[in-house]
């Protein structure tokens, strides 16, 4: 799931600014800013044995609707 997500950021996005420049928009990047702190966080809690707590995951769920929200009303 998260290499699909790299390779659709890296490799489609990529190739196409190499064929033109893309403009991007400051909510975007705040956007991909957090939800890259928010890979980062996964990663940080599964550094125990590759598992995820229920009390773990309750903030990343809580942490991916407030970023939904963030982006659909801001």
């Amino acid at each position: 799931l998260i290499g699909s997500d790299i390779f659709n950021i890296f490799g489609v996005l990529g190739l196409a600014a190499i064929m033109k420049n893309l403009p991007v928009d400051i909510g975007v990047r705040s956007n991909l800013i957090l939800l890259s702190l928010m890979v980062l966080l996964v990663l940080f809690f599964m550094r125990t044995g590759w598992r995820i707590s229920r009390r773990e995951g309750i903030v990343l769920v809580s942490l991916g609707l407030a970023r939904w929200i963030y982006s659909f009303v801001l």
